[in-house]
């Protein structure tokens, strides 16, 4: 496994497949509609790659087993590893105490999707922030949940933005606009580096309220003066927009 070859963001999809002796839980044949019958995957963490059959056999036991299309997997920084079963039934106690017994077992925090992402919860509240990304070159840990939007390698985001940073050679009266900013993974390490910084998340975006959590992480660094958070819809016209003037960033 190298630097690239390991991804923390995966959709896996699940099937109830009498033809192939019960449950499959993995990716799709290549141009193909059907899930390959895998029992470990070489690109995904070790840890998830090692749940691929237990994942297997706790879905065939489940009541939903033919209601539940797929599972989003998320792994932080620390490893801390999250499992989001999408559901199109609600789940009944029985099925609850399999999923968080499962969880327990294999060190994952249960999730569940009810309908779209913005419905994806943590069964357990005090799970829902425990995800995190590193830039520890920066000393910023980016909180996120698993269906936000991230880099699928945390190695090669760090090195990325390492690079992107030190190529951009910001000097102290340079200012800095970071358009569809997303969760800040370049606003965050690029703050301390210039004393104003601009980020544009999309207006309707669930990552404009967490950027503006993310600013007060960005208040205690001691070289930030100042960080503005501005929402604009995409397809519309700049002219006039505060964040559109030179000045005003």
């Amino acid at each position: 496994r190298g630097l690239g070859d390991v991804y923390k963001r995966q959709r896996l999809t699940v099937r109830d497949v009498a033809k192939k002796g019960g449950v499959l839980v993995g990716f799709h044949e290549k141009a193909s509609s059907y899930v390959c019958d895998m029992h470990a995957c070489p690109i995904l963490t070790q840890n998830v790659s090692d749940m691929i059959d237990p994942l297997r056999e706790l879905i065939s036991v489940l009541d939903m087993r033919q209601r539940m299309p797929q599972i989003e997997v998320a792994v932080g920084g620390d490893g801390r590893t999250a499992l989001v079963f999408r559901h199109l039934d609600p789940v009944s106690p029985e099925d609850m105490e399999k999923l968080l017994a499962f969880g327990r077992a294999h060190g994952a925090d249960i999730w569940l999707q009810p309908k779209g992402p913005e419905t994806a919860h943590a069964v357990n509240p005090e799970d829902e922030k425990k995800l995190g990304l590193e830039l520890t070159e920066f000393g910023v840990r980016i909180a996120f949940k698993p269906t936000d939007f991230t880099q699928v390698n945390h190695a090669l985001n760090e090195t990325m933005v390492g690079r992107a940073v030190r190529l951009l050679g910001l000097e102290p009266d340079h200012k800095v606009a970071d358009f569809f900013c997303g969760l800040g993974n370049f606003t965050l390490p690029l703050a301390p580096c210039s004393p104003r910084v601009l980020r544009d998340p999309k207006a309707w975006s669930p990552a404009l309220v967490k950027g503006q959590l993310k600013t007060d992480w960005l208040r205690k660094q001691p070289s930030v003066r100042g960080i503005f958070l501005r929402g604009a819809n995409r397809t519309g016209k700049s002219s006039g927009r505060p964040w559109a003037a030179s000045t005003a960033c």
